[in-house]
Formats: C-alpha cells, structure tokens, sequence
C-alpha cells in the first residue's frame, strides 16, 4: 500500500447557553450514541451534504467517520493521458463520496479531526451536532469547539482577528497588593491565582500590551506565570491560545487503499498513538 501525510487538528468541546459554556464528559458521551446516521446535513448553499457513516468506542475514545460530497456538480472526466473528456455519468443529486475521520477524546472533551478541505471541517461538525439537536429534540445545550492552537505563540496571537478575554495566571502574592486585596494570603492558598480581563462588548483587547507581558514571563521578579488568550481568527473560528501549550497540530503517515483512499483502520490506529 501507499502512504499520505495527513494532518490532524485539535479542538476542545464545550456545551454553552447564555450562561455558561462548559464541558460535560455525561452529555458528551450521551449526545454521541444517540447520534442517528440516517441523518444528514445538506447545505444548499453550498451544495455540500455530510452524513454520520460509522462511530465505535474504545473506553473514552469514540471513532467516527463522516462522509460527504458536493451535488450539482457534474462536469465532463478529462484523461490526463490525452487529454480526452467524456460526458460524466454522475446523477445531479450524487456527489464524489470524500471520508473524514474523527475522534473525540470525551475525558478530555476534545475533538480530534482530519483536515480535508473537501472534507468536513470542524465548523461543519458542529452545524452537524447542533442541527441533530434541534431536530432530534434533544435536551441538552449545543455545542461549540474551540481551536486549540499551540505551535508559535506569538505568530497565533498575531493571526487572530479579535481577542475577547485573557486570563493571567500569577503568582498568589498578587492578592495582598493594595490594588487587589481580596484575600489574605495563607499557607493554603495555591500557588497561583487566575485574573481574567474581558473585552468590551463588540471591541477587543489590546494585542500589543498581551505581547509585553507573555516576553516577561520568565524574567526575573515577573507575576505572571502563564497566558490563555480567547478569540476568534479570520474565519470567525474561536482560538485558544496557551503560553504553556505549543503543538498546533499533527502530521500522520496513514496508508492509501487501491483506489488511493485512506484505510481508515491505520488512520486511527497512528491517531490513537499519539494521544
């Protein structure tokens, strides 16, 4: 067999109302096996439709595969041999059949996908999830995933679009300043505490004073310890940046069937060793 490199992106999951956003390994585990593959999202749109093909446990990973294609689409085949076409015998309402893998983690409430750009993106599974929901009457909040990025910490923050909240974890003896004197500190309190700072409604934070105080962190005398950056990139995406967490993505050698498809066992199987 032949082998592709692909690459495998990570996402938290979270349920959220106007409340809260949360994760939930209950619901999770619950909204995965009440999922129906008869069910399909079609997207008119774009004339792109994705169905639910299988899903199988093992502990807390559940293995699912999505498969989608794009109808209205019916051009003529072209031999790249001699560059002769033949009229096209594929049916308007059928589309080229294209396999997503994906993996939830429910211990961990992450979500684990392949990337294909003629496959199902993450934001497609989760207008998937959240119509299944709603049409299935199912009583529990939607879901949303939040991207996150771990590779350069700098050149993420640099790509996001809008930032609307941060959190500082510093060092606790920042309670007994006379600007925050909440507590008084003891030999109980953690070693850290988090102090988060939230953007105004429809503006952002300042990316350039964010910058200042991840350069610090390490330096001598510095309070803070770590930074989680929440925001949105340029496709509208929600971002979670960690100072701590520096792995964006992963890069898998998966092996290739006769007709140049991804053998799903060894996609999985390369997925469940790295996680």
């Amino acid at each position: 067999m032949s082998t592709s490199l692909r690459k495998i992106e990570f996402y938290g999951i979270y349920f959220y109302n106007k409340e809260s956003e949360y994760e939930d390994t209950d619901n999770l585990i619950r909204l995965i096996e009440s999922f129906d593959k008869k069910f399909i999202f079609d997207d008119a749109k774009s004339n792109k439709f994705w169905r639910l093909d299988s899903v199988n446990r093992d502990n807390d990973l559940f293995y699912l595969i999505f498969k989608s294609g794009k109808y209205n689409h019916s051009p003529n085949y072209i031999s790249r041999l001699d560059g002769i076409e033949r009229v096209s015998d594929k049916n308007l309402d059928e589309g080229e059949c294209e396999k997503t893998h994906v993996v939830i983690n429910v211990k961990e409430s992450t979500l684990i996908i392949e990337f294909r750009r003629s496959g199902v993106s993450s934001a497609a599974f989760v207008r998937y999830v959240n119509k299944f929901i709603t049409e299935k009457n199912i009583q529990m909040d939607k879901i949303k995933v939040v991207k996150e990025l771990k590779k350069d910490f700098l050149n993420n923050l640099n790509s996001l679009k809008t930032i609307k909240n941060i959190e500082l974890y510093v060092k606790k003896e920042i309670m007994g300043s006379e600007y925050m004197n909440l507590i008084e500190p003891t030999e109980s309190t953690q070693e850290e505490v988090i102090v988060t700072v939230k953007a105004e409604r429809k503006k952002t934070l300042a990316i350039e004073n964010i910058k200042k105080i991840f350069n610090k962190i390490g330096t001598n005398g510095q309070l803070t310890k770590r930074i989680r950056v929440k925001g949105r990139d340029s496709d509208n995406i929600d971002v979670l940046l960690d100072s701590l967490n520096q792995t964006k993505f992963e890069q898998i050698y998966v092996e290739l069937d006769e007709k140049g498809v991804v053998d799903s066992t060894s996609y999985f199987e390369k997925v469940t060793e790295i996680i």
